[in-house]
């Protein structure tokens, strides 16, 4: 997901029953709606988030300022503008579900 697409996405578009976030297309970057499959993890992390009463969506302050905490524990001098973690996210993904028998 998107970091703009996670900044508007409100309590009501997950289903962490299904394991499922509804990306409506007025939030989707491409215009179209959407449905995300959640991984084990993120529904884990994302009960969590909203047991102890996380505000959904992120304002986006707010996720530069942990952005700004992570840099600095990280060591990092600075956020790079490409969206790392995003496509951090989807590489570990690729390599958990599709990997090629080849690259294994």
């Amino acid at each position: 997901m998107r970091p703009e697409e996670a900044d508007r996405v409100r309590w009501e578009d997950v289903d962490l029953e299904r394991g499922l976030i509804q990306v409506d297309a007025a939030t989707s970057k491409v215009r179209r709606r959407r449905i995300i499959h959640l991984q084990p993890a993120a529904i884990a992390w994302l009960a969590r988030a909203k047991a102890v009463g996380a505000q959904q969506p992120l304002v986006q302050q707010k996720r530069q300022h942990i952005q700004r905490k992570l840099r600095r524990a990280f060591g990092w001098s600075h956020w790079r503008e490409l969206d790392v973690l995003r496509h951090t996210a989807a590489s570990y993904l690729l390599g958990c579900t599709r990997m090629p028998a080849r690259w294994r």
